[in-house]
């Protein structure tokens, strides 16, 4: 079984760029999946979060956008705004040639900001459905000449009721394209679609579900009757010391105050519920990527 990048057939500027970024062993999906997808054929991606899965995808797809023709090659379709930022911005970290566009297209966003971004020219596009057939309906995403296809978490998508919108995508796409699904599981729902959509597809797999929890310990701490859990985390966090934290609480409210309690202790955090705007969530998340803010208080429970 290879055991670099190279071996599995990506040109010496990406491997030498990923070493840069410390990336040098693939995974299992990424061993698969890369030297099919490279190969030109249809793949359904069977993987967890946490495996590699958009490496896998993003890779060889990269190595086949032809940068000197700036019309849309390759369509990302993810099942919400926040994987399509994710999936976009991972892209973006594995480009390595500067005429190669990406941009991601969703929901919550200035739609005219996007249709001039795409005017200017892109080769890879990364969006929710609605929104890529919001911008194909206004001539601004034409996907005629697309070469590839992915849709990543399509067991999400389609249990998400999205069947319907991926069919009406695919409609202005050309018959001879490359088709990748990528998904956690191998449900009926995927089963028949792959069959419909992509031709003769080849199967591969991560690791199993249990791998990619391994590394992770879980620690239950009990508090007592009576006790105030703010007052109890407050310990748990400086003894733990994490780099970075995702508290989760039932309500709006308590989210905004725990926040302001961690504020008052020193720690850095903010607060996340469904009451922010789009660019505020955007600017938060970029925060907390980059160390800026150390703990996140998160609701979508508005009281």
């Amino acid at each position: 079984m290879p055991s670099s990048f190279a071996a599995l057939g990506l040109s010496t500027t990406r491997v030498t760029h990923l070493t840069e970024m410390c990336i040098t062993q693939p995974t299992a999906i990424q061993e698969q999946a890369i030297p099919q997808m490279l190969s030109g054929h249809d793949i359904v991606g069977l993987a967890q979060t946490g495996t590699g899965k958009t490496a896998a995808f993003s890779l060889p797809l990269l190595e086949q956008i032809n940068p000197s023709n700036r019309y849309v090659q390759a369509l990302i379709l993810t099942p919400t705004r926040e994987l399509a930022m994710q999936v976009s911005q991972a892209m973006e970290s594995f480009n390595t040639d500067g005429r190669v566009y990406v941009t991601a297209v969703y929901g919550g966003q200035s739609i005219d900001r996007q249709l001039q971004r795409l005017r200017r020219g892109s080769q890879v596009v990364v969006g929710t459905p609605g929104r890529v057939i919001d911008l194909n309906g206004r001539g601004g995403l034409v996907l005629d000449k697309l070469s590839i296809m992915v849709l990543d978490e399509a067991d999400e998508m389609l249990n998400m009721g999205f069947i319907q919108d991926v069919e009406k995508i695919l409609s202005h796409t050309p018959d001879e394209r490359q088709t990748a699904f990528f998904s956690a599981t191998m449900e009926p729902a995927i089963q028949k679609p792959s069959t419909r959509f992509m031709k003769s597809p080849v199967t591969g797999s991560g690791e199993p579900h249990k791998a990619s929890t391994a590394r992770i310990k879980q620690i239950a701490y009990v508090v007592p009757p009576g006790w105030s859990k703010p007052r109890a985390l407050m310990p748990i966090l400086e003894m733990e010391d994490p780099e970075t934290a995702i508290i989760f609480v039932r309500t709006r409210r308590t989210a905004a105050e725990l926040t302001r309690q961690l504020q008052t202790a020193g720690h850095s955090a903010d607060e996340y519920h469904g009451d922010l705007t789009q660019s505020q969530r955007e600017r938060l998340l970029q925060r907390f990527r980059q160390r800026q803010v150390r703990c996140v208080v998160a609701s979508d429970i508005a009281a």
